[in-house]
């Protein structure tokens, strides 16, 4: 919002001093999107899959995202440590990474998956 203010009128008489402009913000909210990780258990150590989170477009706001796994044919706890967090892109932040930690086993078995999802995205 800005002000455009008339004063010392020359041959008139001012009665309305004061207008008010406004700038609408019309540029879409930006998106977010989760990438793919995947890592290889094994022993001697804890093992994390780290997925990065990427908020496309720029914003002057921070941006908060709910983030949260969710079982697949890997299932917490016994595959992998269960994650729920809030993450938050600063202005001017474009990515955040989450790590899940793989629990190792000895088990021979095919690759399982688990899915890392995005929720309840909001700018203040």
């Amino acid at each position: 919002m800005f002000l455009v203010n008339l004063s010392n009128a020359s041959n008139a008489t001012i009665t309305d001093a004061q207008g008010i402009g406004t700038i609408r913000d019309d540029d879409p909210a930006p998106a977010l999107s989760i990438g793919n990780a995947i890592a290889t258990e094994g022993p001697g150590g804890a093992v994390f899959a780290t997925f990065t989170v990427s908020l496309s477009g720029q914003s002057s706001l921070p941006v908060r995202v709910q983030v949260a796994t969710t079982n697949g044919a890997a299932s917490a706890p016994a595959d992998y440590t269960t994650l729920a967090t809030t993450v938050t892109f600063n202005p001017g932040e474009s990515s955040r990474t989450v790590s899940v930690m793989i629990n190792d086993d000895s088990l021979v078995e095919s690759a399982e998956t688990f899915s890392v999802v995005l929720s309840s995205a909001k700018m203040p």
